[in-house]
């Protein structure tokens, strides 16, 4: 049964099936980060397998969350993306106690800046202006920059008359 759940990739994972008396039972031995568990229908998927199905449970098809450079990479032609607003950064107007420290966090768990990432590309050809909200920066909360950002991006959309796509 157990080995079933691994769909016989072994040299990833291994079970000891040995039922012997006096045998211990022994975990998987599963590296950390290889495997994922997709949280509408708890199918455990090979982290390859669901990167080469875009992020899709293969079994339910429920859509995993996406890093904004993730789907920057599979929305827009290849290349075109080019990063605009980066220069507006966060501070701690407020001064909320710890905001520094997690904003330190949310950008070595990610490689965004913010919350989102603003800029033009290219859809089938298309020039366009594109945000990206990134769930896993702050669980893609609004900051001011956020808002500075996206509002640069419609202003320079309407301006120049571009579709505007944007990804929350």
């Amino acid at each position: 049964m157990l080995k079933d759940l691994f769909n016989n990739k072994t040299e990833y994972a291994t079970v000891n099936t040995s039922t012997g008396e006096g045998d211990l039972f022994e975990k998987p031995n599963i590296p950390s980060g290889m495997w994922l568990k997709c949280d509408k229908c708890g199918s455990i998927i090979y982290k390859e397998d669901l990167k080469a199905n875009q992020y899709v449970c293969t079994k339910c098809n429920s859509h995993f969350r996406l890093k904004a450079i993730t789907r920057i990479n599979y929305f827009f032609d290849k290349n075109s993306f080019v990063e605009i607003g980066q220069d507006n950064v966060t501070n701690n107007p407020l001064d909320f106690e710890g905001y520094e420290e997690k904003i330190k966090k949310s950008r070595e768990r990610t490689p965004s800046s913010e919350a989102v990432i603003t800029g033009i590309a290219k859809v089938n050809g298309i020039k366009v202006a594109a945000g990206v909200m990134d769930s896993y920066f702050m669980m893609g909360s609004m900051g001011t920059v956020v808002g500075e950002r996206l509002t640069e991006l419609i202003e320079y959309a309407t301006a120049k008359k571009l579709p505007l796509i944007i990804f929350t």
